[in-house]
């Protein structure tokens, strides 16, 4: 998620070397996403006027590291945006398995009230609905 597209970063995005198997798309935010405080809902990145992700392509019996290109390409990429100043956050739809402190990247000040809600209806460990990026695992 980034709050703003200053000069710096526009230009940083326009000279990247982006290799074959990976694509950037960026979706504008704002309208109804703003209409809403940050506390309102899980999503807290109200302020953002962009979202940015890379996706990885590959066909059947891809280069392993091919894959390692990618993964360091988007990570890469993330942390340049982190280190501009301008990010606000990730969002939960792009999910990240190497994202590091996943919890206040994607829910912010909301976690801790979701950790309540998620306990009291699908606690870690019990119910239907687990991943490694669980609500209540941090």
């Amino acid at each position: 998620m980034i709050n703003s597209m200053p000069l710096q970063l526009a230009t940083f995005f326009a000279e990247l070397d982006i290799p074959s198997e990976c694509l950037i798309e960026f979706v504008h935010m704002g309208g109804d996403i703003m209409a809403y405080e940050s506390g309102e809902t899980a999503f807290a990145a109200r302020t953002a006027q962009y979202s940015f992700y890379t996706y990885g392509r590959f066909s059947g019996n891809h280069d392993a590291s091919k894959r390692d290109e990618v993964i360091k390409f988007a990570t890469s990429t993330y942390n340049s945006v982190r280190e501009s100043g301008c990010a606000v956050g990730s969002y939960i739809n792009y999910t990240d398995r190497l994202l590091e402190n996943w919890a206040q990247e994607y829910y912010g000040a909301n976690y801790e009230r979701l950790c309540k809600i998620k306990n009291k209806w699908n606690p870690v460990g019990r119910g239907p609905l687990h991943f490694e990026q669980e609500i209540g695992l941090t």
